[in-house]
């Protein structure tokens, strides 16, 4: 079961991604952050195999930083307005694979995050 965390402010779109991770049988939503700091305290505690993290909620550079010095493996998948945005380029630098736009998470959020959790089990 790949276990993990969300980091959206936004409560309609907290539900939605909880809807949609709770719709599967092989991926597990730990719980909802709804900002890096509270997010930080949650992947330290559960270390889940995944992180969703709006990149438009302010510090969430920094929390990524800080989850790549505690796990330079992990998983993090950013969510971003628009993928030509600067805060979406400098998003996918950081977190070192694909950002999603957000008009495309439900066509497209499942499928990054097994690809994400298998690309980290071949790293280890």
């Amino acid at each position: 079961m790949t276990r993990v965390i969300t980091v959206e402010h936004s409560a309609p779109l907290r539900d939605g991604l909880s809807a949609l991770i709770g719709s599967t049988l092989d991926i597990k939503l730990l719980c909802n952050a709804e900002t890096p700091e509270e997010a930080f305290a949650q992947y330290v505690q559960f270390r889940p195999e995944a992180l969703i993290v709006d990149m438009d909620i302010p510090g969430s550079l920094d929390f990524i930083r800080r989850v790549r010095i505690e796990d330079r493996t992990a998983r993090i998948i950013p969510l971003v307005a628009y993928e030509w945005d600067e805060n979406a380029k400098a998003s996918f630098a950081v977190c070192g694979m694909e950002g999603l736009a957000k008009d495309q998470i439900s066509d497209r959020l499942l499928a990054l995050i097994r690809a994400a959790v298998k690309e980290r089990r071949t790293e280890i």
